[in-house]
């Protein structure tokens, strides 16, 4: 990864994210564009703008004090509809992951609309990963739900990139559970994640294959509640025109009810 962009609130709430985004950044020597909108325009944007820059400077001082061995950032600060302006700031940037903290704006027009962090995922088309949980160190463990689809195989891919020494569970909820069909579906799971891995340039740990049957909705959450992982990655229905950046039930549900950091693809 080269570029990494993180949409700041500047609350004590999106620490988490910043702190995930500014190691993710370190571990890949990637620069990382930290975006601040404010809603107000009587705010002083260069007053703003000096305090992102302190935050940054002082949180990769933090986790390394070799200077030569932290990243370039640049901090961006404007004035308008958060969405709509983060949402035109990943087009022009074109990051390869964008990270989010997990908003809270639980207002009425959310049960319709979604939260500002659905709404962002909605309309790009970007890797996003929404951090929720405090950040001790790397991601240690992580489960990929995976239906054969492109973005599911860019979803395991991305998790590989993102925690590179994680123990990794790929969990493939089946409808038929005969022992042909069993079998049918472990062989295509491992194809495609073999081939995945043969284009990785650095050594992976070989994942688990995890094949249980039932309602895909219930069993994805059960397995992430059982194994409980620090890291969940998915792929978003693909679609086209219109419809392209929807995430599909699947997705949605699990970004709305997964308690732990998710990556979407």
């Amino acid at each position: 990864m080269q570029n990494i962009l993180y949409a700041s609130d500047l609350t004590s709430r999106s620490d988490r994210a910043f702190e995930r985004a500014c190691r993710l950044a370190l571990d890949h020597m990637a620069h990382l564009h930290v975006i601040y909108v404010g809603a107000s325009a009587a705010e002083d944007m260069e007053a703003r703008k000096t305090e992102l820059d302190g935050l940054i400077a002082g949180q990769f001082a933090e986790l390394t004090p070799d200077e030569t061995k932290r990243p370039n950032w640049t901090a961006y600060t404007h004035i308008g509809d958060p969405v709509q302006t983060i949402v035109t700031k990943v087009t022009a940037l074109d990051p390869d992951l964008v990270v989010l903290g997990q908003s809270e704006d639980l207002t009425a027009a959310t049960v319709f609309q979604g939260t500002s962090t659905d709404q962002i995922v909605s309309k790009i088309a970007h890797p996003v990963l929404v951090v929720r949980s405090p950040v001790h160190s790397s991601y240690a463990k992580t489960i990929v739900a995976f239906d054969h689809s492109l973005n599911a195989r860019r979803a395991f891919e991305y998790a590989l990139r993102i925690a590179p020494e994680a123990e990794v569970t790929v969990t493939k909820v089946i409808g038929d559970i005969s022992e042909a069909a069993r079998a049918n579906a472990s062989d295509m799971v491992h194809g495609h994640l073999a081939e995945i891995m043969r284009k990785m340039s650095y050594a992976v740990p070989r994942p688990n294959v995890d094949l249980p049957s039932g309602r895909i909705n219930d069993v994805l959450l059960a397995a992430i509640k059982t194994a409980g992982p620090d890291l969940v990655a998915f792929g978003r229905t693909q679609k086209t025109g219109l419809e392209a950046f929807v995430l599909g039930s699947t997705a949605s549900f699990l970004l709305g009810h997964v308690t732990r950091d998710t990556l979407i693809l």
